[in-house]
Formats: structure tokens, sequence, C-alpha cells
């Protein structure tokens, strides 16, 4: 399942999903989050919280969303950067 088939399942369920089925799906995931991404978790749902209220309206919470996969996707980004550089040094050194 590619990423956009899984976040459209997650968001599907989630609509249908209560206020206590929510809390309840995130407190079973912070069980599952390894102890150096929990600062990172803590961080994300704060987020949310900050910049996607629920009395702001979907779209609101949408571009929350977007904003955060926007900011996951350029760090992402500058990693693969970083390791591309470290390759292209380290193969430069090997000649």
């Amino acid at each position: 399942m590619n990423l956009r088939e899984f976040t459209d399942g997650v968001d599907q369920n989630a609509e249908e999903m209560g206020k206590d089925e929510l809390k309840c799906f995130i407190h079973n995931i912070a069980h599952k989050i390894p102890e150096d991404k929990r600062m990172e978790f803590l961080k994300l749902l704060s987020n949310i919280r900050e910049s996607g209220s629920v009395s702001g309206g979907e779209s609101d919470l949408q571009a929350a969303a977007k904003r955060i996969d926007e900011q996951e996707i350029k760090q992402e980004f500058d990693r693969l950067q970083c390791l591309c550089r470290q390759i292209s040094s380290h193969l430069l050194q090997c000649r």
C-alpha cells in the first residue's frame, strides 16, 4: 500500500471516530513510539493543537496537516541531500 492510499484510509477512519476513540488511539500509538522519538511526537501533537484547532474548522486542520507534511518532507529532503554529499565526498576520497 502506498503512502497516499494509507493516509486516505487513516483520514477516512479518523473522520468516523469520536473524540474518546481518537484519544484512545493516540494513547495506544504513544506506547509504540521509541524513546528517541517521543519529543518529536509531543511536538507534532502540540503543533496540531496550536495551529489546527477543531473550532477553526476542517480546512484549518487540513492546512495544519499540510504544513506539518511539508516540514517533514523538507527535513527528509535535507537529510537525503546531506547523505548524498557524504557519499560524494567519500567517493572523491577513494579515487
